[in-house]
């Protein structure tokens, strides 16, 4: 599952390069805007609810447990890719349920995970474009405070803040 919190993500070019590289190898990929439209565009000066990692968990944990409580998903291994702010809630939502069985970080804000990181069991990938030295120092921090396995993956030539834009 990709979740998204700027109703942004979803558009950037390496993101859909991820989801279309999972969709190829057999991945079923739900992709989520966890802010509604108004939600988005309020307060964008301050980014309000963007960063409200709290809400954006609750959403997220919400998602999985519709998918928990249907026959057709239930059985599944799921595994959630957050973007931007919603990595963290990707990782907290992984701290809290069993469901998740893997994470992947896509340039975005681990830290804002917290202490859940602690918690957090499931394998993470953290993915990073070479340009964006300060994403990249966040997830090298939170790596080293997760117990279980996992990984950091910087992209040559690339960075979160680049204009590739699909349309």
């Amino acid at each position: 599952m990709c979740a998204y919190g700027s109703g942004t993500g979803r558009l950037h070019l390496r993101d859909a390069h991820v989801t279309d590289r999972l969709q190829a190898v057999g991945l079923d990929i739900l992709t989520i805007d966890l802010l509604g439209e108004a939600e988005r565009w309020h307060d964008l000066g301050t980014a309000a609810y963007r960063f409200d990692v709290p809400l954006l968990t609750r959403r997220l944990l919400q998602v999985l447990g519709w998918l928990a409580a249907r026959r057709e998903t239930r059985a599944l291994p799921v595994g959630l890719i957050g973007a931007g702010t919603c990595d963290a809630a990707a990782l907290v939502a992984a701290s809290r349920s069993p469901y998740v069985r893997a994470v992947v970080s896509l340039g975005g804000r681990p830290d804002l995970a917290g202490e859940a990181l602690l918690r957090v069991s499931a394998p993470t990938l953290f993915i990073a474009g070479e340009h964006d030295e300060d994403l990249i120092e966040l997830s090298q921090r939170a790596s080293a405070e997760l117990s279980c396995e996992r990984r950091l993956v910087i992209l040559p030539g690339d960075t979160h803040l680049s204009e590739n834009q699909a349309n």
